[in-house]
Parts: C-alpha cells; sequence; structure tokens
C-alpha cells in the first residue's frame, strides 16, 4: 500500500486532478508490477484475488449495467464520445493494471484533462469521462463486475467486495466550483 498524498483543490478538481498527482508521484510507484486506483471513500468489504490483476482494469459502473450510461458528448471535450461508440461504462471508483499500462494510462488522461482545461472545459463527469474514453480507445482486459465498486446500499445480485459509502455531496465537494480556465492558470 503507497498513500500519496494529495492537496485539496475544490470539486471537480480533488477528482479529476488525480490522474496528476499518481503521476507526479510516479517514483514512488515505479517499482509495483500492478497499481490500482481507488476512491478514499470505499470499503473493502470481501477478499479481493488474483481476479483483478490484467494488463487495464476496469469496473462496470453499478448504476448503467444495463445502459450504456452518460459520456461526455461535447464535441469540444477530448473525452467526448460518439453515440456509437462505447457499450460498457466503467467506474471512476476503482482501476488499475500493471504498471506500463497504468502510467499509460496517466499521460493519456493527464493530455486530455489538460487540453479540455486550456480549452475552459471540465467534462460532465470529469475524471470518469476521461477514463471512460481512454477505456473507448484501449479497451479493459479485464472488465469487473460492480462488485468491485458497489453503492453500499443498492440491492443487487453481486457479492459486495468494494463498497462505494453513501456520502453527502455537500460534505465532500466543500469548495467552490472553479472556473477551468482559472484553475489552468
Amino acid at each position: 500500500l503507497v498513500k500519496i498524498p494529495h492537496v485539496q483543490m475544490g470539486w471537480p478538481y480533488d477528482s479529476m486532478m488525480r490522474f496528476h498527482t499518481y503521476y507526479k508521484h510516479k517514483e514512488k510507484l515505479a517499482q509495483m508490477d500492478y497499481l490500482f486506483a481507488i476512491d478514499a471513500d470505499m470499503l473493502f468489504n470481501a477478499e479481493i484475488g488474483d481476479e483483478i490483476l490484467g494488463e487495464r482494469v476496469g469496473v462496470r459502473h453499478p448504476q448503467f449495467l444495463f445502459e450504456r450510461g452518460i459520456y461526455e458528448t461535447s464535441p469540444l471535450s477530448t473525452a467526448c464520445i460518439h453515440r456509437s461508440e462505447g457499450k460498457f461504462y466503467f467506474a471512476g471508483g476503482f482501476y488499475g493494471g500493471t504498471r506500463e499500462e497504468f502510467f499509460k494510462l496517466l499521460r493519456s488522461t493527464i493530455q486530455s484533462i489538460d487540453t479540455d482545461l486550456a480549452r475552459g472545459f471540465v467534462a460532465v463527469f470529469n475524471d470518469e469521462s476521461h477514463l471512460n474514453r481512454y477505456f473507448i480507445d484501449n479497451p479493459p482486459t479485464i472488465a469487473l463486475s460492480p462488485a468491485y465498486c458497489h453503492f453500499e446500499n443498492w440491492k443487487s445480485p453481486y457479492t459486495k467486495k468494494i463498497l462505494a459509502l453513501d456520502k453527502v455531496c455537500a460534505q465532500t465537494r466543500r469548495a467552490a466550483w472553479l472556473n477551468p480556465l482559472e484553475y489552468y492558470i
């Protein structure tokens, strides 16, 4: 377990800039064979084994299991996904893979997010929008079930291996929304 320090930047940057934070500390992660990112408000509820080990690992989003999901559709965003693209929607709360593939994901999403910010644009679901664009271009070699990012109080047929704990958005998003151009500058 390697903990990476993260300076609070306000919503949506605390979430969206996580790729930058991981990459900034890549020397701490360089000795790992596999790297996984997980939201801070997640709880391991069951044993997790080798089933998660793959080159690129994504988790099917529990809210969009039987539908396409809400992708970014604005052509102003590098995360834009055309309606003919995208079969599965992946959760931003848990993803990973081999060290090489994780760093490749980070470099790609950082470039996309920085391009959007320079244009004054924030994708509809911030980091998750860019993650889904990446997974369309580079499909996960392992697509885990929603059991690995299961909403705490939702009923489903899946074993709740990793819980996304219920939270009050106002508590987790305390800082005001910043203009993307102001943030980028």
